[in-house]
């Protein structure tokens, strides 16, 4: 009998923190949606963990950076920014081989503009939350190395992403379109908490 209620109990916790989950999911959807809707990532991932691979990488990422700068600089919105990447890809691919054949690496490049995962990330003084962005992915060889990620609009592409200070023009276009509440998320004012964790604790202080 008390195997039987143990079981019971059991499948009851594990469906509680299925639906726990799935919540939290929702809920974390809802937070980065009206970010994710006014900005323009950037993913470039390396061959492979290998030294070379991974400064291939950042000499790629250089170049499509000074090949984008012009044309994003002019973007008003992630939408045209998008579309520059878009009907300039060709020219970006072939930036981005030149970059690896003048290295001495003969690596095939691909380069694509969707709907790519990110986790967490902190650029200058604003973290962006994880979640589903539009942006840019540039794939070098086999892609099968560490990236490297960045948000391209508005401009907030640096090499020292975690002590450089967002620039003031990028700032002011993201609170031009973002809510007071989530230009705080961004800046590290609101707390994020897990529902999870909240609800193990009123049961502590129930």
């Amino acid at each position: 009998m008390k195997r039987d209620l143990h079981l019971v109990i059991l499948v009851i916790l594990v469906n509680s923190l299925l639906a726990l989950g799935c919540l939290e999911g929702l809920r974390q959807d809802r937070l980065v949606a009206p970010v994710a809707a006014e900005v323009l990532r950037f993913r470039v991932l390396a061959n492979s963990d290998s030294e070379e691979d991974q400064a291939l990488k950042l000499l790629v990422r250089d170049r499509l950076l000074d090949e984008m700068s012009r044309g994003l600089n002019a973007a008003a919105s992630s939408e045209e920014a998008e579309t520059y990447a878009v009907s300039h890809q060709q020219e970006l691919i072939e930036a981005a081989q030149t970059a690896i054949q003048e290295a001495g690496f003969s690596y095939p490049v691909s380069l694509s503009v969707g709907d790519f995962y990110f986790p967490e990330k902190t650029y200058g003084d604003m973290t962006f939350p994880r979640g589903t962005y539009r942006a840019v992915k540039v794939e070098i060889g086999k892609a099968e190395g560490s990236n490297w990620w960045c948000v391209l609009y508005p401009a907030l592409c640096f090499t020292d992403a975690v002590t450089a200070e967002v620039p003031k023009e990028s700032r002011e276009k993201l609170e031009h379109v973002l809510t007071e509440e989530d230009c705080q998320l961004l800046d590290g004012q609101v707390e994020v908490r897990s529902a999870f964790l909240d609800w193990i604790g009123s049961l502590f202080h129930s």
